[in-house]
Order: structure tokens, then sequence, then C-alpha cells
């Protein structure tokens, strides 16, 4: 993974403070916990100054959560792929297969499938490409 940017790093502890202040909100919301979102509001308090007085910090942090949250990047992306997968790519292919339909335009008795195509031939039109 490349280091992280001069911005990258200036956001993240921002980010990371807002985003636990959030969970703090949604703990006290969801569950009522004043220990579970006081935790957390101390955390965010207690980050974002560490992060920002002591820059060398700053790549250290950054790789911690990136290690902590790999388990759940990973998994959300395998869970979005097999959804999209299962709910979208395998019922148009079944419904291909079984209306006989076929997204190629093939002959069947056809020499080749290539397709020529009518360029334009005046030089002007390479300049209008749209």
């Amino acid at each position: 993974m490349p280091p992280p940017t001069a911005s990258q790093q200036r956001y993240f502890g921002i980010a990371i403070a807002a985003a636990l202040l959030m969970l703090s909100w949604i703990g006290w919301r969801a569950i009522g916990s004043p220990l579970l979102s006081g935790g957390l509001v101390v955390a965010a308090l207690g980050l974002a100054p560490v992060y920002y007085l002591f820059p060398a910090s700053q790549p250290k942090l950054m790789a911690l959560f990136h290690a902590i949250t790999f388990p759940i990047r990973w998994t959300a992306t395998i869970v979005v792929l097999g959804i999209v997968y299962y709910a979208v790519v395998t019922p148009v292919s079944i419904w291909f297969r079984l209306s006989g339909k076929s997204i190629r335009k093939s002959d069947p008795d056809a020499r080749s499938n290539w397709r020529s195509i009518e360029l334009p031939s005046e030089p002007e039109s390479y300049f209008r490409t749209f």
C-alpha cells in the first residue's frame, strides 16, 4: 500500500474522531449505555490531540486503523460481490439460457465473426471526436 499523502493524513484524524463521536451517539441512542458512549467520546477527544500534536504517530495510527478494519472491509467486499453475482448476474444468465437469447450477434453460416465498420475518411473528423 502506498504511503498516505499529506492531505490524507490531515483529514484522517478528523474523520476518526467524527466516526467515534457518531458511534458514541448511536450507542447512546440504541443501547443507552453511558459507559460505551462515554468511552467512545473519551477515545475521540483523546485520539485527535495525540494525532495532531505528534505528527510522527500519524502513519502508525493509520496503519493500525487499516489493520483493524481489514477483516470488515474484506468481508463486506465478499458479501457485496456475492450479492451482485447471485442477485443480478445469475438471474440474467438463467433468463438468457432459458429464453434462448444470446448477447453475441453471430451468424452460424458466416466464415468469420468479423464485422467491418465504416469510418469517416475526411481528416477533419479526427478533430471532432464527440
